[in-house]
């Protein structure tokens, strides 16, 4: 990943939100500070074993500051039924009743 990555990315995001109206800079000021220094430990080209301790915390404390701002994406989605599970009992039931139960 580019030096700097995930903190330019994190402020094209808060500023593509204010832009829009999404978000307002002031009033979410230290959120976007904690979010802000998250991104900066996560660029340090030492990470994730930065000061010789592994860190597994600011991944997902980052997509915490970015939800409390609104500028995470929505899940996916609940996944399309493609009828496997219908299928499977409608085999389960034709077994049953050829070996008699």
């Amino acid at each position: 990943m580019p030096k700097g990555a995930v903190y330019k990315a994190l402020n094209e995001s808060i500023d593509a939100a204010a832009r829009d109206g999404r978000i307002d800079k002031e009033r979410q000021a230290a959120i976007i500070a904690g979010a802000r220094k998250v991104a900066r430990v996560m660029d340090d080209p030492e990470w994730p074993n930065v000061g010789g301790r592994f860190d597994n915390v600011s991944p997902s404390t980052l997509l915490k500051y970015c939800d409390a701002l609104g500028i995470v994406p929505p899940p996916a989605g609940k996944p399309k039924a493609d009828g496997g599970v219908d299928r499977l009992r409608a085999s389960v039931k034709v077994l049953r009743a050829a070996s008699g139960g």
